[in-house]
């Protein structure tokens, strides 16, 4: 597995245009289960010793580290979702959408077989009283 790439924060211009890197700069290391944060201080980035828990000043975002992964809390505290989670969340509303027209077919053909009994003894189920 290819090491997780690293950038020099000693470095207050590493992009090719000359422009700073923002406020704070992050990194995760999965395997390690490691999170580094760098704040930009008098034009540099400087490490953050305790790092657990900590809240993006500008948005908001709260990074918390747990046994075995790292957890992003939008900021008014609700966790950011993983791709697993979306992709099961997106087969679930597909499911439901699909069990959703199911019922609305029967529920359409039900009401036609009704309308038919109505006029099968003359009455115009679609007449209005």
């Amino acid at each position: 597995m290819n090491p997780v790439p690293r950038f020099d924060p000693a470095d207050p211009y590493p992009d090719s245009d000359g422009a700073p890197l923002a406020e704070n700069t992050l990194q995760f290391d999965p395997e390690r289960n490691r999170l580094e944060v760098w704040l930009r201080q008098d034009g540099r980035l400087a490490p953050m010793a305790y790092v657990n828990g900590w809240t993006s000043p500008r948005l908001g975002i709260r990074f918390a580290l747990r046994a075995e992964t790292l957890e992003i809390f939008d900021p008014a505290g609700r966790p950011f979702l993983s791709p697993v989670e979306l992709a099961r969340g997106a087969r679930q509303a597909e499911a439901q959408a699909r069990e959703a027209e199911a019922r609305a077919a029967q529920s359409d053909a039900r009401a036609e077989q009704l309308a038919e009994r109505l006029r099968a003894l003359g009455i115009d189920p679609d007449a209005a009283h």
